[in-house]
């Protein structure tokens, strides 16, 4: 069975960590924590 090397094993690591983070909605979130209310429902304009 073949080891994972440090390089291999912390670009899985960014791109796992990435895809995450990159799936945070963070204007949903920053709009809740500033009490304006669903950003979904207020729409873009």
């Amino acid at each position: 069975m073949p080891e994972i090397t440090t390089g291999a094993a912390a670009l899985l690591l960014t791109a796992v960590l990435g895809y995450l983070l990159g799936s945070i909605p963070f204007g949903v979130v920053v709009t809740r924590l500033m009490g304006l209310g669903d950003l979904r429902q207020i729409g873009s304009g």
